[in-house]
């Protein structure tokens, strides 16, 4: 009996790896089809789509920092690395999460803002953010550009196109915090 549950367990996990590593290896020809697919989960509901960011704050970029080639820490034949923009940002409010009033935190961005010039945040810029926490202690923006909304004459704007963040686009910085408010609450 030992023997085999043992087999069926090997069996299943060889499978499940099998399986996990085609789906990962399929996406190759349309790079970003496989990073949509890596980051997309169904919602119905502002409420539900705050249950997945760790750590939701306002603040001010206040350093560009070198950027660095990350390694995706994939077993493959292709080359799984790409660049990260980090920079400091001061935070200023927390919405949620476990994060203090005045920490500087490091968010990271996918790309190079040095061959890259759009979508990056700049020192002076306030921004709202929906974070990811990296096992080291930085923050990855959640979703892309839906979890980086920059504030700019007290609207708040993000370029991304989930279409749950719609009717966040354009409110004013009071009425965008109460309304993630209320959803992270509910």
């Amino acid at each position: 009996m030992k023997k085999y549950i043992l087999s069926f367990t090997a069996l299943s996990l060889s499978l499940t790896l099998g399986l996990g590593a085609g789906t990962i290896l399929q996406g190759h020809a349309n790079e970003h089809e496989r990073e949509t697919h890596a980051v997309s989960v169904k919602v119905n509901s502002l409420e539900e789509e705050m249950d997945l960011p760790q750590v939701i704050v306002e603040g001010k970029v206040v350093e560009e920092l070198p950027v660095f080639v990350q390694d995706a820490g994939l077993d493959s034949r292709i080359n799984f690395e790409f660049p990260v923009t980090p920079s400091k940002v001061k935070v200023t409010k927390v919405i949620a999460g476990d994060i203090s009033t005045d920490e500087e935190i490091t968010f990271y961005q996918h790309g190079d803002r040095n061959t890259q010039k759009d979508g990056f945040v700049k020192p002076g810029e306030e921004v709202m953010l929906l974070l990811q926490k990296t096992p080291e202690g930085n923050y990855w923006s959640y979703s892309y550009e839906n979890g980086l909304w920059r504030i700019k004459d007290n609207k708040v704007l993000s370029k991304g196109d989930k279409a749950i963040y719609k009717e966040l686009q354009n409110l004013d910085r009071a009425e965008f915090e109460n309304k993630i408010i209320n959803a992270v609450k509910n």
